[in-house]
């Protein structure tokens, strides 16, 4: 991977990074996922490079590239580079951030695709446990991942595994 060698001050780069990192999530939602890999682990380079390992734009770069991995239906790759972003977040934010639930979301998602349903719930359950927590049981982040919490557990009750 080519990174754009330039000489520029770290304020530019960030730029740089930033642009990358947001031309491949559009290109994940018009389903260019190879290309937005390539986009995505620019971005990436550039935030080490910048930040070292463990900082929250390196985690939003793991979570885009789990993402369009994800479109490529190559789940377990795609996990790990969500469960890094988990990892940083937990280690920049703490156990019960709104950032932390987003990344178990998309693991509890990730893990539901690939049938692992049991699994889903338990980063389910902790999104609906940071959310409700942090924003009031009434806040409407909850839903989506409530409809989905009691889709995972209606399919496990049917077969018998609730």
């Amino acid at each position: 991977m080519n990174v754009i060698k330039m000489d520029v001050n770290n304020e530019d780069l960030l730029k740089v990074a930033l642009s990358y990192n947001r031309i491949g999530e559009s290109l994940i939602e018009q389903g260019k996922y190879d290309e937005a890999l390539d986009h995505l682990r620019k971005a990436l380079a550039i935030f080490e490079q910048m930040y070292g390992q463990t900082h929250p734009k390196v985690a939003l770069s793991y979570k885009c590239i789990g993402q369009a991995l994800t479109g490529q239906s190559k789940y377990v790759e795609a996990l790990e580079y969500h469960h890094k972003a988990l990892a940083i977040r937990e280690k920049v934010y703490g156990e019960n951030h709104p950032n932390v639930a987003f990344s178990c979301n998309d693991i509890g998602l990730l893990l539901d695709k690939q049938g692992k349903h049991t699994e889903a719930l338990d980063y389910l359950e902790r999104v609906l446990y940071i959310r409700s927590n942090v924003y009031g049981d009434g806040h409407p982040s909850l839903t989506a991942c409530f409809m989905k919490f009691s889709e995972i557990l209606s399919m496990l009750s049917a077969k018998g595994k609730a």
